[in-house]
C-alpha cells in the first residue's frame, strides 16, 4: 500500500473496527513527523508503543529500580 499516507497504513494496523467511534480514527491524518513526537512523548513518559497496540494509548512499562530490595511486589 505504497500510495496510502502514512497515517492510513498506522490506522490500518490499530483500528477497532467493532467500537463506534474508534479513537484511532484521528490516526488517519498523522504524518511520519507526528508519529515520531507522538513516540518521543510516550517514550519520556515511562510507556512504549506495541505493535498492534494503540499509538493513543501505549503500554506501560513498569519501574523496575530497586526492586531486588523490595520484599514483595504487592503494593500497599
Amino acid at each position: 500500500m505504497p500510495d496510502e499516507p502514512f497515517g492510513m497504513w498506522l490506522f490500518r494496523e490499530t483500528q477497532v473496527p467493532w467500537i463506534t467511534d474508534d479513537p484511532n480514527e484521528r490516526l488517519k491524518n498523522l504524518s511520519v513527523e507526528d508519529f515520531r513526537q507522538y513516540a518521543r512523548m510516550f517514550g519520556q513518559g515511562g510507556a512504549v508503543i506495541r505493535w498492534n497496540g494503540s499509538s493513543l494509548f501505549p503500554s506501560k512499562v513498569p519501574d523496575l529500580i530497586g526492586i531486588k530490595d523490595r520484599k514483595s511486589l504487592v503494593s500497599g
